[in-house]
């Protein structure tokens, strides 16, 4: 189950985050308790099966492999990750990881944080400060669950993935 995939963040998830809502705009705190890959796992878990498009600066194992498993078990029905130029030379054997599930991946300039997740009943945005990488650290954000702002996200972010370069 997806349920499994959140690990030990689910309760201050469902704490945190709560139900989601078609039409909402959810600002959000995390305070140190989880991470963005974890609030995406959440995330899957309330939309069922998705299509999943995230930019980041930084990506950690934690991560990748939180993707593999929702690949695995089709929570998530595919990948796309604009990344900085950074994660190649720091993260390569990441970014073959993620590749091996099926993940598409390109590099630019770029430090946005965005997670856009995607079916025939959802269209949701999350903008905010955490990398895909675990973190301890304050982070912030805003979950957004309307169409109009799902597509003006994944236009732009189209724009600058069909730009960039790829990684390896």
């Amino acid at each position: 189950m997806i349920e499994d995939l959140i690990y030990f963040s689910k309760k201050d998830l469902t704490r945190d985050i709560g139900d989601i809502k078609p039409g909402m705009i959810k600002p959000w705190f995390s305070i140190g308790r989880w991470s963005a890959h974890e609030l995406l796992i959440y995330l899957l878990s309330i939309t069922g099966p998705a299509h999943v498009f995230l930019s980041t600066f930084s990506i950690g194992e934690a991560s990748v492999r939180a993707f593999y498993q929702a690949h695995e078990n089709n929570h998530m029905l595919s990948l796309k990750i604009l990344i900085d130029y950074t994660a190649k030379k720091h993260r390569p054997e990441l970014l073959n990881f993620a590749e091996n599930i099926g993940a598409s991946f390109k590099i630019s300039n770029n430090h946005s944080k965005i997670i856009l997740i995607e079916n025939a009943d959802w269209n949701i945005t999350v903008v905010g400060s955490g990398n895909m990488t675990p973190n301890p650290r304050y982070e912030a954000g805003v979950i957004f669950t309307q169409a109009k702002t799902y597509l003006e996200y994944h236009t732009a972010l189209t724009e600058v993935f069909n730009e960039g370069n790829i990684w390896n």
